[in-house]
């Protein structure tokens, strides 16, 4: 996509001019352009494709009643921009005019599709600080992309997450990662990428996490995930890139 054309797909986005479809998730509603949205995504264009006889052909509306508003908005975000803000910064820096910290400047790095927000780099580890929430985040945007076969998405999700991950992992296993392990279990097939990476990655590292509440707790409430991980466990011999933490 040129420059010029993404940027007048993303002013479309950002004006709200000339709609023709409404998606509804909970209590908001977004007002999009189906050439936009259903190019994009083949699930949302069948939903208003006449031939398959919806009813939201007729009512030009799309209800997503299973989904998260909140990650509903990031997957319409990317849509029109080819970009989302899954929250990783900044760990304790915010700029309104995107120009950085005054102090210790070549610590911090501006987040590439937020240039108002920074994190900060870890010299002595050699890794980026972000925040541990963006696991969540980019799981279910990875889960909705999966949902709607928006394969660009899914794949930029996954990107995401693991870049995450590693920063995360060489500081503490958090909460945050156990609540990714749940959103990625039951929100994608079993032998999905993403989702082996994260659970070949919790076998390989759960002495550390069972000093965590919430991971003793998973373990103890949800037989699946913890038979899951059992497996997990037995394969963690083989490879699973990211440098293998």
């Amino acid at each position: 996509m040129s420059h010029d054309l993404g940027a007048a797909i993303a002013s479309l986005y950002k004006s709200g001019k000339y709609t023709d479809l409404v998606i509804q998730c909970g209590k908001q509603a977004w007002k999009v352009h189906r050439a936009v949205i259903c190019t994009q995504s083949k699930p949302l264009a069948a939903a208003i494709d006449v031939s398959y006889g919806f009813k939201e052909s007729q009512t030009g509306r799309i209800a997503l009643e299973d989904d998260h508003p909140s990650t509903v908005n990031l997957m319409i975000e990317w849509l029109y921009t080819s970009e989302y803000d899954d929250n990783r910064g900044p760990t304790s820096f915010e700029s309104s005019g995107g120009v950085g910290p005054s102090d210790d400047s070549e610590d911090w790095r501006p987040v590439p599709y937020h240039p108002a927000k920074w994190y900060r780099y870890d010299r002595a580890l050699g890794v980026e600080v972000f925040r541990p929430e963006a696991l969540e985040i980019n799981a279910e945007v990875y889960v909705i992309a999966e949902k709607y076969d928006i394969q660009p998405l899914k794949s930029l999700a996954r990107e995401r997450y693991e870049e995450v991950f590693v920063s995360v992992h060489r500081k503490e296993f958090t909460t945050s990662f156990v609540h990714s392990l749940v959103i990625l279990f039951d929100g994608t097939p079993e032998g999905d990428g993403l989702r082996s990476f994260a659970f070949r990655a919790a076998a390989r590292n759960s002495a550390d996490l069972l000093q965590n509440e919430a991971f003793s707790q998973l373990f103890m409430k949800r037989g699946e995930i913890a038979f899951d991980l059992f497996k997990s466990l037995a394969q963690s011999s083989g490879s699973l890139s990211v440098h293998d933490f």
